[in-house]
């Protein structure tokens, strides 16, 4: 009943809706920013013209509203606006943050057998408490 309602509400919701048409992906243009700033950051050193190419950065970095930090992504910015530039760098900071959600979902889905079997090769003395390997499951919700 609560699905049928929530897709009649939005059927009679859709003429409100601004539908946008796709201008590219974002995903491909950060590819490019990285590549590009890789290579061009690559050229630079093999040339060693790294000092002409850091006084370009700065002349940029003082035209730059925000205060982000130089890194090699800079390298694009006389290609590529300082927005997509932005994007890139706030793409490649959010990467650590998803790169431990596998590990921890490889550690939530263990099965209470492989709690108690790796309990038992470890040292159970919390807060000078000894735990049983049976018990260590039931501290998973605590931390």
């Amino acid at each position: 009943v609560l699905l049928i309602f929530g897709i009649m509400l939005f059927v009679l919701g859709l003429p409100y809706y601004k539908i946008k048409k796709s201008q590219g992906s974002k995903l491909l243009n950060i590819v490019k920013i990285f590549f590009f700033s890789l290579r061009v950051s690559l050229r630079n050193k093999m040339m060693n013209q790294t000092n002409v190419n850091e006084l370009n950065i700065q002349e940029n970095q003082k035209s730059k509203k925000s205060n982000d930090s130089n890194s090699f992504l800079d390298h694009a910015i006389n290609f590529y606006s300082q927005d997509e530039i932005s994007d890139c760098k706030k793409f490649f900071d959010a990467i650590p943050i998803f790169a431990v959600y596998p590990i921890f979902w490889a550690l939530s889905e263990q099965h209470s057998s492989a709690w108690v079997i790796q309990a038992s090769k470890l040292d159970l003395q919390i807060l000078g408490i000894y735990v049983e390997p049976e018990q260590v499951g039931l501290l998973n919700p605590v931390f």
